[in-house]
């Protein structure tokens, strides 16, 4: 029989298993004439989990749709996610004995062994062969599948990602209720991954198989209507400005990064006085290329009486929140950034350039052995300088200066702003 599994392995990036049926199980005869459809919602388990709202032992997988979650979780629903789907194999029953019963079993047909591939997988591990397809069982495609995320699961991810966007199809961005549906389907073994992610969304689910049919939790009929509910962790890039009035400055007030430098939240500074300024940023966490970071800006905006001294920026970034162990440097002559002023708002914009967002997304310097990708969490550090003016105003909290960081994902109609 199917065993029924919890939906919290789902949620906790096993989607994977849902679809597949266990390799013996009573069930009538697949209407092959019918079309499927596969219907999945999208939470924020981050901060469902954070407000005691999870329960992850609370909920059961069926495939069908489960009103208790949708109901308890539809205040942490994700809109703006794109999944892509790719029709990978046939499903097919076959009948064998067991217990003095012949059982119904399906099998999953292979033209192609491209997915195949990538999960580990041969055409010898096949269960059986014709025709030039090769079928496999449920249950060597899930050990597969698993076994490939458990050992390298950024490469696994993009690998199949690629695959799907290749030969698949994208389903509708997920609504105001984390929700998207496709119908009218073929049936047979789809291969479903995340796309395209909005800004806030710091790691995909692994990619997961879903049996169009599968069977019911009964093992007695078949469910042409799949409902999945696979997981996003959720989270956002930190942003900080800090001043000090001169490079021998011991610091005050406090920050989070190099105070020993002499940072601070405020200085003073005289007529004519260079001061330097950083801009503290944490790089928010790419997981693999549908997490990949579009766009990185900063608008830097200071009061009339301060002016900006120009072609003077570095972007430093750390390992550490303390910016004690640097990874790499750039310069205005990098080519990894461009920078642009607009003297009647008296601002400056830093822009990461294709180039610069290759590196926070690609760079092999942090990560080896980590699902986390380029600079993920790492700590980015811009730093410049600006002359006080005659126009300056007295006071301590008269000449104010801001700082805005813009940034998006794969999604790029969806834009953060910090």
């Amino acid at each position: 029989m199917k065993k029924t599994k919890r939906l919290w392995a789902l949620l906790l990036a096993m989607v994977m298993a849902l679809g597949l049926i266990t390799t013996t199980f009573a069930a009538p005869t697949i209407d092959s004439g019918r079309k499927a459809s596969l219907s999945l919602y999208k939470y924020d388990i981050t901060a469902a989990s954070a407000d005691g709202a999870w329960d992850e032992a609370s909920y059961v997988s069926t495939g069908v749709q489960d009103d208790a979650v949708t109901d308890k979780l539809a205040k942490y629903a994700i809109q703006g996610v794109e999944f892509s789907y790719l029709r990978v194999a046939s499903i097919s029953t076959y009948s064998q004995r067991e217990s003095g019963q012949y059982k119904v079993g399906v099998l999953y047909g292979f033209a192609d062994d491209a997915v195949l591939q990538a999960i580990g997988l041969t055409k010898a591990d096949a269960y059986k062969r014709g025709s030039g397809v090769f079928y496999f069982t449920s249950d060597k495609l899930n050990k597969a599948l698993a076994d490939a995320l458990a050992v390298n699961a950024t490469t696994v991810k993009n690998a199949l990602e690629i695959a799907v966007r290749n030969g698949g199809k994208a389903m509708p961005e997920t609504d105001a209720n984390g929700h998207s549906k496709v119908s009218g389907l073929e049936q047979g073994l789809y291969l479903v991954v995340e796309t395209r992610v909005p800004e806030n969304v710091i790691s995909t689910c692994n990619p997961f198989f879903v049996s169009l049919p599968m069977t019911t939790t009964d093992g007695k009929d078949w469910n042409y209507d799949v409902t999945v509910y696979p997981k996003n962790q959720t989270g956002s890039p930190d942003l900080e400005k800090a001043v000090r009035e001169d490079k021998n400055s011991t610091g005050k007030n406090g920050g989070t990064a190099d105070i020993a430098d002499g940072y601070a939240h405020t200085a003073t500074a005289s007529v004519g006085d260079v001061v330097d300024y950083q801009i503290i940023s944490t790089l928010p966490t790419i997981t693999s290329k549908a997490t990949s970071l579009t766009t990185y800006t900063f608008v830097d905006t200071m009061s009339e009486g301060i002016r900006y001294n120009r072609s003077d920026v570095i972007i430093e970034f750390f390992r550490d929140a303390g910016c004690t162990d640097e990874i790499t440097a750039w310069d205005e002559d990098s080519g990894k950034f461009v920078v642009s002023y607009d003297d009647a708002a008296n601002t400056m914009t830093i822009g990461m350039t294709e180039t610069g967002l290759a590196d926070i997304n690609e760079s092999e310097s942090v990560y080896t052995d980590s699902v986390k990708r380029g600079y993920s969490d790492c700590t980015m550090r811009i730093t410049y300088a600006a002359t006080l003016t005659a126009d300056a105003q007295l006071g301590d909290t008269d000449n104010p200066n801001e700082v805005v960081l813009t940034w998006k994902r794969t999604n790029t109609t969806r834009t953060a702003i910090l």
